[in-house]
């Protein structure tokens, strides 16, 4: 069992260089399964999904090494039954379905896990297998089985633009005949990355980015090796900024797009806050005393994303007047409303949206984690609470963060990380 302790009242001061991105590795990661080529890979973050994921390379055949910020990949990936083991214990385990399928043209599954936050069936990755030319059987205990053998390149539409499918349509499309175009795909900056490592293998991808995305399959065999760096994490650097503004203080995140913050730096800044940016950098300023923001709704990019929604919840918690914010993306993402409540916040929920009464003080309290980024929310609370804060079952932060008890320290922040045996 893992948990943080803190103690509130400390403003942040400073600068810090954001991690490599969670959302962006982990499908550039699965891309390293859809051929055999030697793949340097720099900025992969120690994060727990990732650790998962290089295990699951391992499952296909591919050698890993780790050396500091570097990760070496070599070998051929042609194993296809990867239903069991870490791939059941996280989401992004369904992008090895396309990796696997598109180069081995089948690959045997299970139904993947993740942090409970909502249904997030995989019904639009197996309806976009099939009109790739896919058979699909179902099997016990979750195990899925595809056939891809006549597969080839086609036009399809997506019912939603779903980051997962998007990325797994990519990963599998690349290495069939003919030309594939995603319409109606997710914009998120990850499907930008995962088209600029795809092309560094040898691939021809273009359209990331906009609303839809060509494949031409096949790879240029002269290409037998590739080096990429992951791009930092737009999240983290959100939560950072978010845990500025909260706390007050005066915080340069760098290493960072700063125009894929752009929602996140206009909700702050709308809240009170003097955000200044650069090339590859965000400045936060904050005195801690913010004021309400009426309409957030979170959405596909390039709107509010979803997982900067509990963070700036916590942070709305303590600003002068009613915020509203509205979850449209995942329905169980407003579990840690409780949590907050029992820190002393005035929110409630009516269906997918809260009503925030902000209030005066935050006060310490001993709170749960439900998922990934309300762990990382209470931590922001207790940065602003007065007390202190202990929040249990952090483990599910490490998915995420690699190391936000050391960050948030380096910028004076008063929390420490405790490990417990279960």
């Amino acid at each position: 069992m893992t948990e943080y302790v803190i103690e509130g009242g400390t403003q942040l001061y400073g600068k810090i260089r954001i991690q490599g991105s969670k959302n962006a590795s982990l499908p550039v990661l699965a891309a390293v399964a859809t051929n055999h080529i030697d793949v340097d890979m720099f900025n992969c973050p120690s994060i727990s999904d990732c650790a998962y994921t290089l295990k699951v390379l391992e499952l296909c055949g591919r050698h890993v090494q780790r050396n500091g910020d570097l990760i070496r990949f070599t070998g051929d990936p042609l194993e296809t039954d990867i239903s069991v083991g870490e791939i059941c214990q996280m989401r992004s385990g369904i992008l090895f379905a396309g990796a696997v399928l598109g180069k081995c043209k089948e690959v045997k599954i299970c139904s993947p896990g993740g942090c409970d936050i909502g249904p997030r069936p995989i019904d639009l990755h197996l309806k976009a297998f099939e009109s790739l030319g896919a058979k699909i059987v179902t099997e016990g205990d979750g195990i899925i089985s595809i056939w891809g053998h006549k597969m080839a390149g086609t036009s399809l539409w997506l019912d939603y633009p779903s980051v997962g499918t998007t990325e797994n349509v990519m990963l599998c499309a690349v290495n069939l005949k003919g030309i594939t175009e995603i319409h109606n795909a997710a914009r998120e900056p990850e499907l930008v990355e995962l088209q600029a490592v795809l092309n560094a293998m040898g691939y021809k991808v273009s359209g990331a980015g906009s609303t839809v995305i060509t494949i031409i399959g096949g790879r240029d065999e002269t290409i037998t090796s590739c080096t990429y760096t992951i791009c930092a994490d737009r999240i983290v650097a959100g939560t950072y900024m978010t845990a500025v503004a909260l706390t007050g203080g005066n915080v340069v995140v760098t290493g960072i797009n700063s125009e894929e913050l752009a929602s996140v730096s206009d909700v702050i800044s709308n809240a009170g806050c003097y955000v200044e940016q650069g090339l590859g950098w965000i400045r936060v300023i904050s005195d801690g005393d913010l004021h309400r923001v009426r309409n957030i709704t979170s959405s596909p990019y390039p709107g509010f994303p979803t997982d900067m929604q509990p963070q700036t919840m916590a942070m709305l918690a303590k600003a002068r007047g009613v915020s509203v914010i509205r979850e449209t993306v995942f329905e169980n993402r407003l579990r840690h409303v409780d949590e907050l409540c029992r820190m002393g916040a005035d929110i409630m929920v009516h269906g997918d949206t809260a009503i925030i009464n902000g209030v005066d003080r935050l006060h310490g309290s001993r709170v749960k984690a439900t998922d990934l980024r309300s762990g990382a929310a209470l931590i922001l609370a207790g940065l602003g609470a007065d007390g202190k804060t202990v929040v249990q079952d952090t483990g599910c932060v490490d998915r995420g963060y690699q190391d936000i008890c050391g960050d948030l320290r380096s910028l004076g922040a008063e929390v420490i990380r405790l490990d417990e045996k279960a």
